[in-house]
């Protein structure tokens, strides 16, 4: 992605953000009898600019990096008779903390409008299924397996793999054990699985698969779609179409498979055999190395999985549908939960 890519994607996301926040000053400012002055979206010289019938000064400033309502305040200059009862600094502290607020407080509000629209639209999630158990993990030495479904971490209920995620993620940095509640497949009783943990999640990545444990992944073939232009896989021989045979010696029966492999061998070497037009070559591959959002090495090749089918089956997925409280209660979580992370 490009600088100027980057910039209009930042534009586009945070603008709005920025205006809605800035409005929450604005609208409080003028509904407590305070002379706004300047309402801008933006800092810097302005790219745009207008009076209001209002007498505010509107304007869209250069540099998207945030905005500001400027309010008549005798602190910050000389303000006339008129508006000397209207400016900032004569108003009580009640109302100086309320038009404050106002920003962050009709940012949250409006997190919580959005998430309950999502909410109120039925949609289909995956179950909160266990997919696959990896060997030598506290998954596997307390007996989780393929098909159980989880119901609660630590006694807090659970119903997607979002929500099991964010329980989790409330034990990082602990030592201990995380108990969770499983159906196992074919039965309606509860029992215990109890993971032994130690420093959790320090340096990890993922909370599950830290734990040893993934969500149901449809089996992918290993077939390149996209060469991604100046990735390692550019100039080592690999092409769109190409299905991966083998890698590092090791069978490779899904995309999956492969992404493993490469993951874990960031500027290392390894023979890879693909299948190409009926005919099989064999290539060498070094992966380039990276780090992902932890910092955390990992190699990644620059390509991209062809575009399938995907069935995922039956047992796996649930359909969602909340009414218009029980949305409303899912929003204003969620919102909470996206605090607490950060």
């Amino acid at each position: 992605m490009s600088i100027l890519q980057i910039i209009l994607a930042a534009i586009i996301v945070l603008g709005p953000l920025i205006a809605i926040h800035e409005f929450g000053h604005f609208w409080v400012a003028r509904r407590l009898g305070v002379k706004v002055l300047t309402f801008s979206i933006g800092f810097g010289p302005a790219l745009a600019k207008w009076r209001g019938k209002d007498g505010v000064d509107y304007q869209i400033a250069a540099i998207p990096l945030g905005g500001y309502v400027r309010m008549a305040d005798e602190r910050e200059g000389e303000v006339p008779p008129q508006d000397i009862p209207k400016a900032f600094n004569r108003q009580p502290v009640w109302a100086r903390m309320a038009i404050v607020a106002a920003g962050p407080l009709i940012n949250l509000a409006f997190a919580v409008l959005l998430f309950w629209v999502l909410f109120l639209q039925s949609a289909e999630t995956l179950k909160t299924v266990v997919g696959s158990v990896k060997a030598n993990t506290p998954a596997m030495a307390a007996g989780l397996q393929v098909g159980d479904e989880i119901v609660a971490v630590d006694g807090k209920a659970v119903s997607d793999w979002e929500g099991l995620s964010y329980a989790l993620v409330d034990r990082a940095g602990e030592t201990g054990t995380v108990l969770l509640s499983v159906k196992s497949a074919n039965s309606t009783l509860e029992k215990p699985i109890r993971l032994e943990i130690k420093n959790y999640l320090k340096g990890s990545q993922d909370p599950l698969s830290s734990l040893g444990f993934m969500p149901y992944q449809p089996l992918l073939k290993p077939i390149i779609g996209e060469i991604v232009a100046n990735g390692a896989a550019a100039t080592q021989g690999l092409k769109s179409g190409d299905k991966i045979i083998t890698a590092n010696g090791i069978t490779i029966n899904t995309w999956q498979d492969f992404v493993e492999v490469v993951r874990t061998h960031p500027e290392k070497t390894f023979k890879a055999q693909v299948e190409r037009q009926q005919q099989l070559i064999e290539l060498t591959l070094t992966p380039r190395l990276e780090r992902d959002q932890f910092g955390n090495k990992e190699g990644k090749l620059g390509i991209g999985l062809q575009q399938q089918e995907i069935n995922i089956p039956a047992q796996y997925v649930q359909q969602r549908q909340y009414n218009v409280f029980t949305a409303l209660v899912k929003a204003c979580q969620k919102t909470y939960s996206l605090i607490e992370m950060t």
